[in-house]
């Protein structure tokens, strides 16, 4: 958050949202492998928190995956360089 703080933050220097999904730090727990890539954190973190709660009109991402995995769930994606 140091990240958003810093460059989107308030005068006080704090970055406000209602709901902010990252991808883990972490690539295994307890010798667990958890790490998916990119599209499939973000297919489970819309299906399972954002497409119940939210009317999302459409996503930016730069990555051809992501923008993929976005059409496929039906959202209007544009793809950024």
């Amino acid at each position: 958050l140091a990240w958003l703080n810093k460059h989107y933050g308030d005068e006080g220097g704090t970055f406000t949202y209602t709901n902010l999904f990252m991808k883990p730090d972490q690539n295994c727990k307890g010798g667990e492998s958890i790490w998916k890539s990119g599209a499939h954190f973000k297919r489970e973190v819309y299906e399972e928190k954002i497409k119940p709660n939210y009317d999302v009109l459409f996503a930016l991402d730069d990555d051809e995956m992501c923008c993929r995995m976005w059409k496929e769930q039906g959202v209007v994606c544009l793809q950024v360089k």
